[in-house]
């Protein structure tokens, strides 16, 4: 799952799979495709030490078009997803996706599965 810590100035593959989030659609979980991961170089990025990778592939072509470019930042030494930005929709009426690692912890199952219950916290249902 992290083979940019085995060989950092190598490029790697991943498939992206998105839950999509329109309620008419047959499956929510929607497949995208392939994604490479070019390395770019390293750079300081929300004030973390990362490595920048361009990302192309299937997953960034829309219907029809000619594929765009996106990025990614992770950390040098444990990987984490520092910012992605890939130019294609997470969402119905979205035009791109962005991810950015806003915090982390590594407090163990306990700590997951409170996660977890807070998030159905006050639900009637």
């Amino acid at each position: 799952m992290t083979p940019h810590l085995a060989d950092p100035q190598a490029s790697f593959d991943f498939g992206l799979a998105l839950v999509w989030a329109d309620p008419s659609a047959d499956d929510p979980l929607t497949w995208m495709g392939e994604v490479v991961a070019k390395p770019e170089g390293q750079e300081s990025h929300l004030g973390r030490h990362t490595r920048r990778y361009s990302l192309s592939g299937s997953a960034l072509k829309p219907e029809g078009g000619q594929g765009q470019v996106g990025k990614m930042w992770l950390d040098q030494e444990d990987g984490h997803i520092v910012d992605a930005i890939f130019p294609m929709p997470s969402h119905p009426g979205y035009s791109d996706l962005r991810l950015r690692l806003l915090g982390y912890s590594d407090g163990g199952q306990a700590e997951w599965t409170a996660l977890l219950n807070a998030h159905f916290d006050g639900c009637t249902n």
